[in-house]
């Protein structure tokens, strides 16, 4: 070896920790001279026969260092990191060195932590897991991941600061998966913080145990906050390394070691047998393991965490099926990752054990879905970019229960999201867009949560839930998909609360063919056709909804559909604000129905209906028309001052009318002109611009108990053909 060379790995593997306290010393401004080297090379055990040897190294590192510590630049800086991959020493821990170097600089805001994965200690079952990192590199806050964490204090300065770290009690055999981010003016960290809570003595502990202790339930922890550093293995295809495979290093690693990979295209499959940490030291797309005979990872440990590696499967070039990543077990998180397969799903998570964190991951341009997650396997899907896969984006059956966070969910050749057989999840603060089929369809027992979602630009619906499927969405913004925003069909049963259905290329919300679901607080405006369709026997519950702008009618019931509408606010909208036709039987209660381009309400075709205590006013037509054949019964409500007829009845129509106040409409309070069989009865018909009632062509009319007082003209209009056909009793005229 000469006297410039880098060292040899096994001399460089032994000289490496001392890199991070060399570091440290120049960034407080502490001259590195040879009684400092001297006295760090004893602490590592390193004697002075070898001396010789790793005294000139660390001169050369300490250079290097100092170099960067006085540096002004970010260029300076990366000069530095350059330098010492040069020397043999991984990019990612050549990186950390140079921040270290210099943190203390006033200019710098990079954030140094001590620890970028954080496992809560041992601790008994129901009882708060607790874990401390350092940080610095500040002025910066701590923002946790979930409610579930606590985190004292809330910022951090230039110096070091420890955060102290509460996580919520679990369930025993379930883990806790969250993250907290430092953010200072120019820098965000986000590190991952886990827990297991179940039935086990605590491990890794030596000493006496009592009889208590070996049934005690403990938290249970992979990485221990007291445990020494990490072993650190290399892999590169060339130069300095320790290995030329990941899996020569996953087999030479110790548990809970570091694997190092630079950048290189590994053909190769990878088995996690035991807790490790695989990261990229390179750009995550210049590191890629691809497989054609197996699963480019495979998860068979209790824990891993992989950051920073494009996994792409190859298996179909072979006419075999596997999975590019399947989580089989454990807790495996991967960050950074670029993941694609030409056979099955990119992602599987399945089984009742396995919990998965996918963070910041590009899933696509699979054979079949993005991500699969069945047999009660459970998750956490956050900030991923999946897309072009030719199945759903997102598939999730068989009581599997995943989170789905901050995603982009994207040109799917089928839908989005694809929940069925009982599959649950939580979607939420997603981007869902430009699928084949639906954003997100759910059906046969599939019951999701979507919040918080943009659902838009699909070529069917925003959202489609049939076969029993339910789910609970609320605060989406559903908009601009080709068939209805909203479509449940077969017995499906949603709620869908406060979101907004808008600018759809047909309706915003259809329920047909025994539909059902709930609909409450929504903004439903804007749709090419009416902003709800009940038909084929749907029978949803439409309540405090505000139905606007439509390019047809407000809400259209028609071939037996049925349904319950209270308490809505439907304006505005270019036909009726409600029709009902061909044997639609709503009931309509609490409604405001008014400034319609049309009429308030259209019953016809033997449409039914029962409309109660509704406010309908200032439409351009009738704020009633009933024709056809059409016989709702209508009790309790104002219907005024309407450009036309209060109420217009025609062509067959009959209904029922009471207790009424009808008043101040430009036209007749009542027109029946050929209607059959309508029931007037204690009505105020008042104020109206002519006569209170006005009956023509042969119609049928009963008249009994209403005030037709104080019309511009008069009481009565009826002509010869209707006269024999009006019953009147005790009207006041």
């Amino acid at each position: 070896m000469s006297a410039t060379s880098p060292l040899r790995p096994p001399d460089l593997e032994r000289l490496i920790p001392l890199l991070r306290h060399l570091a440290e010393l120049i960034g407080q401004g502490t001259e590195a001279d040879g009684t400092t080297r001297a006295a760090l090379c004893l602490g590592a055990g390193i004697d002075d026969t070898d001396l010789q040897w790793a005294d000139p190294e660390l001169r050369r590192w300490a250079a290097i260092l100092g170099a960067a510590h006085h540096g002004e630049s970010a260029a300076g800086q990366d000069l530095g990191v350059r330098a010492l991959t040069l020397r043999g020493i991984p990019q990612a821990t050549a990186r950390a060195a140079v921040a270290d170097a210099a943190a203390s600089l006033e200019e710098s805001q990079t954030i140094w932590v001590s620890s970028h994965t954080i496992a809560a200690g041992d601790c008994p079952l129901d009882t708060p897991g607790t874990a401390e990192v350092v940080v610095r590199g500040g002025p910066g806050t701590v923002t946790p991941g979930s409610d579930s964490i606590t985190v004292e204090p809330v910022s951090f300065g230039p110096e070091e600061t420890t955060l102290h770290i509460r996580l919520d009690p679990a369930p025993a055999g379930s883990m806790t998966w969250s993250t907290i981010a430092l953010e200072t003016t120019t820098d965000r960290l986000v590190l991952d913080v886990t827990a297991r809570w179940c039935e086990a003595p605590p491990i890794g502990q030596g000493g006496r145990k009592s009889q208590a202790d070996d049934h005690a339930p403990q938290l249970v922890s992979t990485f221990e906050p007291a445990t020494p550093p990490p072993a650190v293995l290399v892999v590169a295809p060339t130069g300095p390394a320790d290995h030329r495979s990941i899996s020569a290093a996953i087999t030479a690693a110790p548990p809970n070691a570091r694997i190092l990979v630079q950048p290189g295209r590994y053909s190769e499959g990878l088995v996690l047998d035991k807790p490790l940490e695989i990261l990229g030291d390179g750009p995550s797309g210049e590191i890629v393991v691809e497989a054609t005979t197996a699963n480019c990872l495979l998860m068979k440990t209790d824990y891993a965490h992989v950051r920073g590696i494009a996994f792409h499967g190859w298996a179909g070039t072979t006419q075999r099926e596997f999975f590019a990543v399947d989580a089989a077990q454990g807790c495996l998180t991967l960050a950074d990752c670029d993941i694609t397969s030409d056979s099955l799903t990119c992602v599987a998570i399945h089984g009742p054990e396995t919990t998965a964190v996918i963070r910041d991951c590009r899933i696509h341009d699979g054979k079949k879905a993005g991500i699969f997650v069945y047999e009660h396997g459970r998750g956490t899907i956050e900030n991923c970019d999946i897309h072009t896969n030719a199945l759903a984006g997102v598939v999730v059956k068989s009581g599997g229960d995943p989170t789905v966070r901050g995603c982009r969910i994207h040109d799917s050749k089928q839908s989005g999201v694809y929940v069925f057989e009982q599959g649950r999840g939580t979607i939420t603060d997603c981007d869902i867009h430009a699928n084949a089929l639906d954003g997100i369809t759910v059906e046969s027992g599939g019951d999701p949560t979507v919040q918080d979602c943009r659902i838009h630009d699909g070529k069917e619906a925003g959202i489609y839930v049939n076969e029993q499927g339910r789910g609970t969405i609320t605060d989406c913004d559903i908009h601009a998909n080709a068939l209805a925003g909203v479509l449940i069909e077969s017995g499906g049963d949603p709620t869908v609360q406060d979101c907004r259905i808008h600018d759809g290329k047909n309706g915003g919300i259809y329920v047909e063919e025994q539909g059902r679901g709930t609909i409450e607080n929504c903004d439903i405006h804007s749709n090419a056709f009416a902003g709800v369709v009940v038909k084929s026997g749907g029978d949803p519950t439409v309540q405090d909804c505000r139905i606007h702008d439509g390019k047809e009618a407000g809400i259209y019931v028609n071939e037996q559909g049925r349904g319950t509408i209270t308490d809505c606010d439907i304006h505005a909208n270019a036909l009726a604000g409600i029709a009902i036709a061909s044997g639609g039987d709503p009931t309509v209660r609490g409604c405001r129905i008014h400034d319609g381009k049309s009429g308030g309400i259209y019953v016809y075709e033997q449409g039914r209906g029962t409309i109660t205590v509704c406010d309908i006013h200032a439409n351009a037509h009738a704020g009633i028309t009933v024709a056809s054949g059409g016989d709702p019964t209508v009790r309790g409500c104002r219907i005024h001052d309407g450009k036309s007829n209060g109420v217009y009845v025609y062509e067959q129509g009959r209904g029922t009318i009471t207790d009424c106040d009808i008043h101040a409409n430009a036209y007749a309070g009542v027109h029946v002109n050929g209607g059959k069989s309508v029931t007037l009865r204690r009505n105020r018909i008042n104020g109206n611009g002519q006569k209170a009632i006005w009956v023509q062509d042969n119609s049928g009319l009963e008249v009994e108990d209403n005030d037709l007082t104080e019309n511009t003209g008069g009481p009565w209009d009826i002509d010869s053909t209707s006269r024999p056909n009006v019953r009147a009793h005790r009207n006041r005229e």
